[in-house]
């Protein structure tokens, strides 16, 4: 998912403030001694390997793991290597319950997170198989009796939408997401009435925009036309007939002496229930998840039947979609990311599919190659372990095909060179001038000296024009000393004229993606809006786990801004843009100008004004 994020705006935080919280939050918050003692070289690959020899990928990954586990603070982790209809391989390392002393292994349970939308997928396109589902049949077809505020006359979301995030639906409901794992969890019907009445973010087939909530609904949509509940349909209709043994779905952790305990920053700590099974509530083992790549390796069977219902998950849906970029999905799996996998252009290799995880501890990653038949699965029981389940399972599957094929991947340090530095031409930098919504909320370019600056995440940047006309970020350590931020060294930004809007653009190697927009000059701000000014906390249920500890809402420089601050380990305050629809509404603007999730100006029974955004209401605890 990445699932454990509460709501859109915070959503983007996150997803951005993963990337900068190895060189950037960590270096700024334990200084550079400690950044410069902490940081060791990774393994480097073999420069060779034999033909199908994948005991030596496997001493390969062992050590990177054990290297990159170390790095970030992770507890416990698994992995196996799928060829075709067999585990190549398969183990853990670390602890699924340190106090216990109970190690990671091959068949560890972990919380899947996200990778359960591809299993909510395949339940629905076996509906649709056997005729009781249209993959293009409306949502309010689907779904009689739920109710989507949808812009500007749009029509209603398909099913097909839904499995590519292209609905328009926010990312989230926060309110009743997660909760104590004690309580007695939702049912899907009830969870989906809370849903009803959302407000579209963006008209439906604009852009991709991730969103759990649509995952939820399909869930609901699976479990109507089936005709019993979601949980037992996937468990006697998916997962029984994939031989996924130890797999289930469920809203809390599953009390199973296989399943790995929850840890943040190397202290066990109680992973909430979420309310939206569909959308992250798979546990398994990598095991299980072997199962399921051998199935896809063998067009579907036993699950599905027709090979050309695989073939139909695999097959890029948006490649019209103009403010997409290049960034490709399928029906769940997403066929290309920003960054890439290090296989990512190489011939003769075919596409690389994948699909990632996140709740509140746990992570996990699924990589494969259809075209070779090879596959990882990845998973770890720690809340910093995104970059070591994403780096593993990419470099596992790289070697294998390596082994498998002779072809190898372009090396990780030497990628190529970006184009030159040059001097800023005038016409340039007046262009750039100004303010953006992106992922990382609001973003500021600035005149300094001869050059610009980016205000963005709390930080300043340099930016550097570049030959081809687009900017590399930079930062200096307190202001003097230039520090790499890691894979975003290799980000470009680009201002590129997109339907109409003017773009920011991002790209890294062959990848571009919608990074955010320039913003058009404020307009006038209601007074209603404007008098928002002040300190919030979301109003919680008994036992309801909220991941946003309160928000900040600021008039600044003609806008209306409101700065998240995230439970845990996230402490980066990232502001965004609410841009006014009428007097008592507003959107959260994230990576367009006109689109987001609606806040709607509320009152309180005592008479006091306050705001509902993400399914909270906000409730005013400081001026």
């Amino acid at each position: 998912m990445t699932s454990r994020r509460p709501s859109s705006a915070p959503s983007a935080l996150q997803s951005t403030a993963r990337l900068l919280r190895s060189g950037l939050n960590l270096l700024l918050a334990f200084g550079l001694a400690w950044a410069l003692a902490a940081c060791s070289s990774p393994p480097q690959p073999p420069a060779s390997l034999a033909r199908n020899d994948f005991e030596s990928v496997r001493r390969h990954v062992e050590a990177l793991i054990r290297h990159e586990m170390r790095e970030h603070g992770v507890t416990g982790l698994s992995i196996a290597l799928v060829d075709d209809q067999r585990i190549a391989w398969a183990f853990g390392t670390g602890w699924a319950d340190q106090a216990a002393r109970r190690p990671a292994d091959a068949h560890t349970v972990y919380r899947m997170g996200s990778v359960s939308k591809l299993f909510t997928d395949l339940a629905a396109l076996q509906l649709v198989e056997q005729g009781r589902l249209r993959l293009d049949m409306p949502l309010a077809e689907a779904l009689p009796g739920f109710r989507l505020q949808l812009r500007d006359g749009s029509a209603a979301p398909t099913l097909r939408q839904l499995m590519t995030h292209h609905a328009g639906l926010p990312r989230d409901h926060a309110a009743g997401m997660w909760f104590d794992a004690r309580q007695p969890a939702p049912t899907l019907a009830e969870r989906v009435q809370a849903l009803s009445g959302s407000e579209a973010a963006y008209p439906p087939g604009r852009i991709f925009s991730y969103s759990n909530i649509g995952l939820t609904l399909l869930g609901a949509v699976v479990e109507r036309a089936a005709g019993q509940a979601f949980e037992q349909q996937l468990q006697q209709r998916v997962l029984g007939p994939l031989g996924m043994g130890s797999a289930s779905f469920s809203a809390a952790p599953p009390p199973d002496a296989a399943m790995s305990k929850a840890y943040r920053q190397g202290r066990a700590i109680d992973e909430p229930a979420l309310a939206d099974v569909p959308a992250g509530g798979l546990n398994a083992s990598v095991t299980d998840l072997a199962q399921f790549m051998k199935a896809v390796f063998a067009d579907g069977r036993p699950v599905l039947q027709s090979p050309a219902t695989l073939r139909e998950m695999l097959r890029v849906q948006n490649g019209e979609v103009p403010l997409d970029q290049d960034f490709r999905v399928g029906l769940g799996w997403m066929l290309s990311t920003l960054g890439g996998e290090p296989l990512e252009g190489v011939d003769g290799v075919g596409p690389v599919a994948h699909h990632g995880g996140a709740t509140v501890a746990f992570r996990s990653q699924l990589v494969l190659a259809p075209a070779q038949r090879l596959g990882v699965i990845v998973a770890a029981n720690s809340s910093t372990a995104a970059p070591v389940v994403n780096r593993v399972a990419q470099r596992a599957l790289a070697l294998a095909i390596q082994a498998r094929t002779g072809i190898a991947a372009p090396a990780e340090s030497s990628p190529a060179p970006p184009p030159p530095v040059v001097d800023w031409p005038p016409a340039m930098r007046a262009a750039l001038e100004g303010e953006y919504t992106s992922l990382a909320g609001r973003v500021r370019v600035l005149r300094h000296g001869e050059g610009l600056r980016a205000e963005a995440l709390g930080q300043t940047f340099d930016l550097l024009p570049l030959a081809d006309g687009s900017v590399r970020i930079r930062l200096r350590l307190f202001g003097l000393l230039p520090w790499s931020l890691g894979e975003l060294d290799r980000l470009t930004l680009k201002l590129v004229p997109v339907d109409g809007r003017e773009l920011l653009v991002g790209r890294i190697g062959r990848q571009t993606m919608r990074v955010g927009q320039r913003l058009p000059p404020p307009r006038p701000l209601p007074a209603a809006l404007a008098a928002l000014d002040g300190r919030y906390e979301p109003e919680l249920q008994p036992g309801e786990y909220a991941f946003v500890e309160h928000t900040t809402v600021a008039v600044e420089r003609g806008r209306l801004v409101a700065r998240w601050r995230l439970r845990g380990e996230d402490e980066t305050e990232v502001g965004f843009v609410i841009d006014p629809i009428d007097d008592r509404h507003g959107r959260i603007l994230q990576t367009l100008a006109d689109g987001g999730e609606v806040v709607r100006l509320d009152t309180r029974p005592d008479g006091a004004v306050t705001f509902r955004a993400a399914g909270y209401r906000w409730r005013r605890v400081a001026p």
